[in-house]
């Protein structure tokens, strides 16, 4: 009797502390379960866009009276290197037969330059007809200014750019050559010959002077050059520009 007793005490004290460490009931989890919600999405703000500069010409630009040009320099955002930062957006206009200005083409450049466009109209084609060029770079070398070249196109009565004329700094047109010509100044100088094919400038030539030397290029349609002058120079020709390649002048 004794045993007994003693034993049903004992399974009663273990089914007790048993109850107390019971799993609580599923239904209890889920109330104490926290629903987290996915934040919205940040609003951007739109800003309305910054015209920088803005030019107009209709008395110059291609067949004066018939063509008009409006150029705006337009600001894409902040400051990023190696990044373009404005917009040149150019529009061409021609008069219809009513006299009215009709909107042509518009054309949208990259403008990486921290100057003025200063817009100057010249011939660079020899039609006779003037064209654009407008500052549209950083030169790594101040004596160095980047321009892009627009050519107007009086078959088609539109501009074309000229895809890598900012490529070729200090740009002009030579009529002696009837080609575009550029001087680089860098640890020496050069000056570029170039042809206008299409929409890009194609080199033909190079007068370089560097190193004490001047060397004279001539290169094919394939880009393969071939030097057919090379003569030891003073340090008081390295600043010369030349206008002509053969002979060297």
């Amino acid at each position: 009797m004794k045993r007994f007793l003693f034993l049903f005490v004992i399974c009663s004290t273990v089914s007790c502390q048993y109850d107390k460490v019971s799993v609580p009931a599923s239904s209890s989890v889920r109330d104490q379960t926290t629903e987290i919600s996915e934040p919205n999405p940040p609003q951007t703000e739109l800003k309305p866009t910054e015209v920088l500069e803005s030019y107009s010409n209709h008395s110059v630009i291609g067949r004066p009276g018939h063509s008009k040009i409006e150029m705006q320099i337009v600001k894409r955002g902040e400051f990023r290197t190696y990044h373009s930062d404005n917009l040149a957006v150019i529009r061409f206009y021609s008069r219809d037969a009513s006299k009215n200005w009709e909107l042509k083409q518009t054309i949208e450049i990259a403008d990486d330059a921290i100057h003025e466009a200063n817009p100057k109209f010249r011939d660079f084609n020899g039609d006779g007809l003037k064209d654009i060029t407008f500052i549209s770079g950083i030169a790594a070398r101040g004596a160095n200014e980047i321009r892009t070249l627009l050519i107007y196109d009086k078959i088609s009565d539109k501009l074309i750019h000229i895809e890598n004329s900012s490529e070729y700094p200090n740009i002009a047109y030579n009529k002696k050559l009837k080609c575009v010509d550029a001087w680089r100044v860098y640890g020496g100088t050069a000056t570029d010959f170039a042809k206008i094919e299409g929409n890009r400038l194609h080199t033909f030539a190079v007068v370089e002077n560097f190193d004490g030397y001047r060397t004279v290029t001539v290169y094919d349609r394939n880009d393969q050059g071939k030097v057919i002058n090379r003569i030891k120079i003073s340090d008081d020709d390295l600043y010369t520009r030349y206008s002509n390649f053969r002979p060297v002048k």
